[in-house]
């Protein structure tokens, strides 16, 4: 077991039991049975506020806090609940407020968490797994707000939110009812980068599915529901100006490809797949535009290139096998 706390006024006394180190820059470790390591420390200058509470119980865990601590509240927290999962949250240069929790009840099988931030002034993160093999990381850079949060609720779910150099980001992957069933062998990715985006990918329930949502510069907001199987869901946006760009992708059924690529602002693009094997891709560049694709059937194929301002176009394809085309410039 090691333990490390560098910042002045923390003192630790522990042995496979429960330390605590009360005062500013405070730490509190506690660590039941099994091989568990906890490595937790503290730089700089230490009040007011800069806590880390570490928790473990049982199997071959490891938890890693390091906080650089510039001041004004930083707070860590890992709760690790058997097998062999690993930790580690990082937080430097805490000036304001920053966060992060990981969260790996109950019974958490072989889960991986990842929380790192680095300059602050807001932030906040935070991971839950639910049993199986999840993999999950948050980083969130020169943050401004930021926000985070992944949740899964078992198998072999993977995920992943950066958010660059910041302003006013939020990225949230599986907000789900906890208890809730929310799939298995899943992959989500979301990186934001500038600005002030929103992105929400959710996947309950949905087997050996693929979403990704990138989005850069001004005002951004995307979301992609899947609850299907083998589905693959990718959203582009890059912003400019003050006007809103929203894409929506909602996914059921099997081998379902939607892409939605957008650019520039006042944009607006929704996809809804609900059967087998079907097709949409959406291309925006410009101002004022607006797509809808709605795939009800087995089969189809809509592509859609929209550049200029104020086109719309809308494409509905209840039966199977329709290809639709449409080019507005």
């Amino acid at each position: 077991m090691k333990i490390r706390l560098s910042a002045v006024t923390i003192a630790l006394s522990m042995a496979f039991g429960a330390g605590a180190a009360l005062a500013d820059g405070s730490s509190v470790i506690t660590q039941p049975g099994a091989s568990n390591n906890a490595n937790v420390e503290q730089v700089g200058n230490v009040g007011p506020t800069i806590t880390s509470v570490i928790t473990q119980a049982g199997n071959s865990n490891n938890a890693d806090v390091f906080q650089d601590s510039n001041n004004n509240i930083a707070t860590a927290s890992i709760t690790q609940g058997g097998n062999s999962n690993t930790g580690s949250i990082s937080q430097e240069n805490n000036a304001s407020f920053v966060g992060a929790t990981i969260t790996e009840n109950p019974d958490a099988d072989g889960n991986t968490s990842t929380i790192t931030q680095n300059n602050n002034t807001g932030a906040l993160a935070y991971i839950q797994h639910w049993q199986d093999g999840n993999n999950s990381s948050i980083t969130q850079t020169d943050v401004t707000d930021a926000y985070g949060v992944i949740y899964w609720n078992g198998n072999n779910n993977t995920g992943t939110i950066e958010q660059s150099n910041g302003s006013h980001q939020s990225a949230t992957i599986n907000l789900t009812t906890f208890g809730t069933p929310n799939g298995s062998g899943n992959t989500s990715f979301i990186g934001q980068t500038g600005d002030d985006q929103t992105a929400v990918i959710e996947q309950p329930g949905a087997q050996g599915g693929i979403a990704t949502i990138l989005q850069g510069g001004a005002l951004n907001t995307a979301s992609i529901t899947d609850s299907g199987t083998s589905n693959e869901a990718y959203i582009i946006q890059v912003g400019s100006g003050l006007g809103l760009n929203t894409s929506d992708v909602v996914q059921a059924g099997v081998d379902n490809l939607a892409a939605n690529l957008q650019v520039g602002e006042d944009l607006l693009s929704y996809i809804e797949q609900t059967g087998n094997n079907n097709i949409a891709l959406v291309g925006q560049i410009g101002n004022l535009l607006e797509s809808s694709v709605l795939q009800s059937s087995n089969d189809n194929q809509a592509y859609v290139l929209q550049t200029g301002m104020n086109y719309q176009s809308d494409i509905v394809q209840s039966g199977p096998s329709n290809v639709a085309n449409v080019w507005q410039h």
